[in-house]
């Protein structure tokens, strides 16, 4: 440490879990920034595919002083259709071997994500939105905003992904309006 005591404090981790993705078929991007009063030495990111045996790990090497920023992806043809949930832990050490890990949403230290093939949100007549995160920032997300006035009553909006073989790979996305 700087002023030569020993470090004893771990590293911060900075992550907004991510709960609900509603698309297949395409990465899923984290990212997260990590800081240390010393060095940050290593940030490694763990998943499991629906509370399987196997975690796969990957791992990123520094030794930062200014904190770094994590950004991975689980890769695209890890999330098919049969996939509903995955579980995900982030976790950092400093060079002095304090590791933190978290946010975690569950008591065993990881985060689970459910993955979901619809995402619905009543809309009234004041306006509002409905949107359906995918996870990868490079694509942009569906979404269907209403400005003020746009309807006379309330609509139940519905956004699902469908697929169809016709339609190129992850743009098998429909608009499905129900329950006025």
């Amino acid at each position: 440490n700087y002023n030569g005591l020993p470090d004893k404090a771990p590293p911060v981790i900075s992550h907004r879990p991510v709960e609900q993705i509603g698309m297949r078929g395409n990465k899923i991007a984290f990212t997260a920034g990590v800081t240390d009063d010393n060095i940050v030495a290593e940030v490694r990111f763990k998943y499991r595919i629906l509370q399987g045996d196997t975690w796969t790990e990957l791992r990123e090497k520094t030794m930062s002083t200014d904190g770094v920023s994590f950004k991975i992806s689980i890769p695209a043809e890890e999330v098919s259709a049969k996939v509903k949930q995955i579980e995900y832990l982030i976790a950092a050490e400093d060079a002095a071997g304090n590791i933190q890990t978290g946010p975690a949403t569950t008591p065993g230290g990881y985060s689970i994500m459910d993955l979901v093939d619809t995402s619905e949100k009543r809309i009234y007549p004041e306006g509002g939105s409905v949107a359906i995160r995918d996870g990868n920032p490079d694509d942009g997300e569906t979404s269907l905003s209403l400005p003020a006035g746009a309807i006379k009553q309330s609509i139940l909006f519905q956004i699902a992904q469908k697929d169809n073989p016709a339609v190129p790979k992850a743009a098998g996305v429909s608009l499905v309006q129900s329950g006025i």
